[in-house]
């Protein structure tokens, strides 16, 4: 008896607790909020790794988009200076300094200092002394800037060089950047061609480069001194130390950084073949405004009556996934994005290929140091018209869109319409050809259509008119036919009157 006075107790109680009113309700109640507080915060920790994964290959690809522009900028500014650096009249005007040379050197630099938007350019010799100076600025002729760092930096690399900012003595002060590259007479070094790169222009190119909105972009030269901010300088224009960021630093030594410092995501790389640093940084705030939604969203749904959990559970699945597929397939075109240049090659009076570009390089499949040295008409379809362009080019001065067609190393064609120029020395002397190419391959497929449709056109008025004339020789005919039967009809019975009265 007591035995199962026991046993009806315990079932009782098992029985009425399954069987009350709000068990069910209660248990997937319950079951609901612990499934979304699970999901919910597995979810959370996994937007915010996303968001801050995602914010950061954003900036990181913000910072060498910046790197891409200001080399592939900088390295046509020491291509143009060192070809300038070679001419007949720059080297005349530090060996042997007549007022004709110097004339002739003053309009060269005014042709430079336009072509590239600088504020100036200038020669100087192996003291630092101004020799020659655009705009004309007759007290800085003689002037001794020796103590700028273009100078020493060519002095030091014996090669083009692009210096650290300043204030230069230009007329109008502005903030800039020389890029400079030694002039040598044979092999022996007699002076400096200098331009000036303005830091505004500095800045524009490199915030140009920039894909995201929150990124900020900075860039410091070789001491660390701000190009995009504000640059301290002396009574001279000289840049005063700057204190320098920990990433700065790290950039400065040739290492690339990638941390958050004081709530940024911060993104740091050294400019090959400058000694300059990009710097790009997003507030985390900003870098974690997506996870931020989530959780204010997941927030609201907890709040919902429990017959909705589950909807709002997928629901928030779903947002979270859409957004992550977003930020992916942004991610990913940003990747296909890339600047191109025309190709650019500098050919030698043999027709030898002397120097090319990225562009050359990736137009022809050919890696720079195979193409140095070769005969530029071998990367044609059409090598003995690319010559006869060569030699018009040579004969005339220049050529204008030239039509020949680049082969790529894999087979692939490029339509290109060629311009090329000469340029000389002081004494008349060809020294080579600039030649450069537009890619017209779409161009023509389009003009080639357009004409087959014009034939086309022809074709068809041609028939219109033909079966016109067709259908007017036939209505002659028939008139003509007519006429001769009537004349048959009646032309004997006239002939008989005329008898009798005769």
């Amino acid at each position: 008896m007591p035995a199962r006075s026991r046993g009806v107790r315990a079932e009782s109680a098992v029985s009425s607790w399954v069987r009350h009113p709000g068990a069910i309700p209660l248990g997937a109640a319950l079951l609901s909020v612990a499934l979304l507080g699970g999901v919910g915060g597995v979810a959370q920790v996994e937007a915010t790794r996303a968001a801050q994964s995602n914010a950061q290959e954003g900036v990181r690809s913000n910072r060498d988009a910046a790197v891409r522009a200001l080399g592939r900028q900088a390295g046509d500014w020491k291509l143009s200076v060192a070809t300038w650096a070679t001419n007949g009249s720059v080297i005349e005007s530090l060996t042997a300094p007549a007022p004709t040379v110097l004339a002739a050197v003053q309009e060269q630099l005014s042709t430079l200092a336009g072509s590239k938007g600088a504020p100036s350019a200038f020669v100087t010799d192996l003291q630092g002394r101004i020799v020659a100076f655009y705009p004309p600025q007759p007290g800085i002729i003689g002037e001794d800037f020796s103590y700028r760092d273009w100078f020493t930096g060519v002095l030091r690399t014996n090669a083009p060089y692009v210096s650290e900012g300043y204030r230069t003595a230009t007329t109008g002060h502005p903030m800039v950047v020389g890029v400079a590259a030694p002039v040598f007479q044979e092999s022996r070094r007699v002076g400096v061609v200098t331009v000036l790169w303005r830091l505004d222009s500095v800045r524009a190119l490199s915030q140009g480069a920039r894909a995201d909105d929150g990124v900020a972009i900075s860039v410091t030269d070789q001491t660390g001194q701000p190009l995009t901010g504000v640059l301290s300088v002396d009574d001279r224009g000289q840049p005063l130390a700057a204190p320098l960021a920990a990433t700065t630093r790290e950039a400065l030594a040739g290492r690339s950084v990638d941390t958050i410092v004081d709530g940024m995501l911060v993104s740091a790389a050294p400019v090959p073949g400058l000694g300059w640093t990009v710097t790009a940084a997003m507030p985390s705030a900003t870098a974690l405004a997506p996870a931020d939604t989530f959780q204010r969203t997941l927030g609201i749904s907890l709040g919902v009556a429990l017959f909705l959990v589950l909807a709002f559970t997928a629901l928030a699945w779903r947002f979270v996934r859409h957004r992550a597929a977003e930020q992916a397939a942004a991610q990913y075109a940003r990747s296909l994005i890339e600047a191109g240049l025309d190709p650019l090659v500098t050919i030698s009076p043999e027709g030898e290929i002397a120097d090319v570009n990225e562009a050359t390089i990736k137009v022809t499949g050919v890696p720079r140091e195979e193409l140095i040295g070769t005969d530029f008409s071998d990367y044609f379809t059409e090598p003995d018209q690319a010559k006869e362009g060569y030699r018009l080019a040579f004969e005339q001065g220049s050529v204008t869109d030239y039509p020949l067609t680049m082969r790529h190393r894999d087979g692939t064609l490029t339509e290109v319409l060629y311009n090329a120029a000469v340029y000389r020395d002081s004494g008349g002397k060809v020294l080579g050809l600039f030649a450069a190419a537009r890619d017209v391959t779409e161009t023509k497929l389009a003009q080639a259509e357009l004409a087959k449709q014009a034939k086309e056109l022809d074709r068809l008025a041609d028939l219109e008119r033909f079966q016109r004339l067709a259908i007017g020789r036939e209505l002659k005919m028939i008139a003509l036919k007519r006429e001769m039967e009537y004349l048959k009809q009646f032309a004997p019975a006239e002939g008989e009157e005329s008898r009798e009265e005769y």
